[in-house]
């Protein structure tokens, strides 16, 4: 849902709200703001600070538009922790840098996203959990697994500015060129082309187990796994 609320506030900006000065002003007060809002902060936990800014030092503090809300938080607030702990306080406030992406453009990181680009997946963002103790470890180690995060070591196949991929865009990347070399013509696509996980896509055992060539269905494990080959 933050993910989507991010990609769909871009469009919105980008499109409507700069056809002109009036259709900004009118959209800022649009209900998808209070739902963005309430997607990237359950716990209204900024609410107060945006209050704050916008009041200064001179006056109290005033309501901001919904819109004017959502954007303080997005560039306050480190989007690779709000994207994988989205039901917590984590990351709230807490960016440093900026780091633009391939569909969600610039977005703010907290330091220590910043200082490890390898932690999280350039292309959807997902981010390897903390690291937990006792019982939980084992339930640590396969989301690891599950996520698998790869160097990007190909700018042909994802682009240069994307350090670190996962399991599922590589599988996302694959899926598409498949489809794209057993048609003449671009297969129609039924989700938005920014959506980094769609819903219709062949499985994995689908694609490495289509080919009776031994070497293909290994070079196809091999970039699933590991980004090689």
């Amino acid at each position: 849902m933050i993910y989507n609320s991010l990609r769909d506030a871009n469009d919105l900006e980008h499109t409507l709200m700069s056809i002109c000065p009036q259709w900004h002003a009118a959209l800022q007060t649009h209900l998808f703001w209070n739902q963005a809002v309430a997607c990237i902060d359950p716990s209204d936990a900024m609410q107060a600070q945006t209050q704050t800014k916008l009041g200064g030092s001179g006056g109290g503090a005033r309501m901001p538009t919904p819109w004017l809300h959502f954007r303080s938080i997005t560039r306050s607030s480190c989007i690779v922790c709000r994207l994988n702990a989205p039901n917590t306080t984590l990351g709230l406030g807490t960016a440093k840098r900026l780091l633009r992406t391939p569909y969600l453009h610039a977005i703010a990181l907290c330091r220590e996203h910043d200082k490890h680009h390898n932690s999280f997946c350039g292309m959807c963002l997902r981010a390897v959990p903390p690291v937990l103790h006792g019982h939980a470890a084992l339930q640590h180690q396969l989301a690891v697994n599950a996520i698998a995060l790869a160097p990007n070591d190909d700018p042909n196949t994802f682009p240069s500015a994307v350090a670190t991929t996962c399991r599922a865009c590589r599988m996302e990347y694959l899926s598409k060129a498949s489809a794209s070399h057993s048609s003449p013509s671009p297969p129609s696509s039924p989700y938005h082309p920014s959506d980094p996980h769609p819903t219709t896509k062949p499985t994995e055992d689908q694609l490495a187990l289509q080919s009776p060539d031994w070497e293909v269905r290994a070079v196809v494990e091999a970039f699933l796994d590991l980004g090689e080959g």
